[in-house]
Formats: C-alpha cells, sequence, structure tokens
C-alpha cells in the first residue's frame, strides 16, 4: 500500500511541474501551414520558450507573437530601428509601398520603437509582414522563441 502511495504522489508531483512549467514557461504549438518551409513542417510540433523580456531577441530567431488575434509563428528579420530592404511583392497592401532601385522594385521597412519585423520562410505562402497592413508587431505581442522540434520523431531536435 505504501509503494502505490509513493507512486501516486510522485505522479502527481510530476502532473503539478508539468503544469507549473506549461503555464510560465514552456508552450506547446502545432504548427498548421507551409509559411516556414524548410525549417518547419505543417504539422510539426513545436516547443516554444516564453519570453518575458523580448529585448534580448535576434534577427534569425523563429518566434511565436500575436497579430490580428492569432498565434503566428515566424523568423525575426528586423528589430526596433532596423530598416529592411526586400523585393517588392507583386500582391498585397505592400506592394504600392516600393521604391525603383537598380535592381528593381522594393519594399522598405523602417522598424518602430518597440517593434518588430516578422517573415515566414517561405515567402510564397507566407502570410506575413509583405502582406499586413500594418507589417510590425509590437514587443508587448511577442510571446516565446521555438526551441525543438517534438513530432514528427524523425526531425526531433533543436531548430535552427
Amino acid at each position: 500500500m505504501d509503494a502505490l502511495l509513493a507512486v501516486f504522489a510522485g505522479l502527481f508531483a510530476l502532473t503539478l511541474v508539468l503544469f507549473v512549467l506549461r503555464r510560465t514557461v514552456l508552450i506547446p504549438v502545432k504548427v498548421p501551414t507551409a509559411s516556414m518551409v524548410p525549417a518547419i513542417m505543417p504539422g510539426d510540433m513545436l516547443l516554444a520558450v516564453r519570453l518575458y523580456r523580448p529585448l534580448n531577441v535576434r534577427k534569425g530567431q523563429i518566434l511565436l507573437f500575436y497579430k490580428m488575434d492569432r498565434l503566428l509563428i515566424k523568423r525575426l528579420h528586423g528589430g526596433p530601428g532596423d530598416v529592411v530592404v526586400l523585393p517588392c511583392p507583386s500582391k498585397g497592401p505592400q506592394a504600392k509601398a516600393v521604391k525603383e532601385g537598380s535592381e528593381g522594385p522594393s519594399l522598405i521597412f523602417r522598424v518602430p520603437v518597440d517593434s518588430y519585423l516578422f517573415l515566414g520562410d517561405h515567402k510564397a505562402c507566407s502570410e506575413d509582414a509583405r502582406h499586413w497592413t500594418d507589417p510590425y508587431v509590437r514587443s508587448a505581442d511577442v510571446l516565446a522563441r521555438a526551441q525543438w522540434v517534438l513530432w514528427p520523431l524523425r526531425r526531433f531536435g533543436k531548430l535552427q
């Protein structure tokens, strides 16, 4: 009887620890689209670490954030004060805001203070800053940094 009680106590403690970690540190997320291919595939289950101070994020990191009342996952391309120049998309609200350069039309993003610029890796199917009316994400809306692929097991490991 004591052994059974010890097993239940251990399971309860483990459940409590996992619950607290889930609420305060770790965020599991399933990726629904191909916007981050090849780094992340549709259907991948990821584990992200909550950011309480998004000031220490770096370009190239894959982050979770809220935009238009949805949780999205994209790669960080620009931080506060950065100027990011991209080839102009052929459609979307940003298509009109172009500057003719020597290599053709381009989009120029001047990232405001306390904001970030996010783009998907697979630009042909990514709904990102190139297509949003307001292309910037406030730092308060940045939630977590994607760290690991948990599923499928053949892709298990740390994100690049």
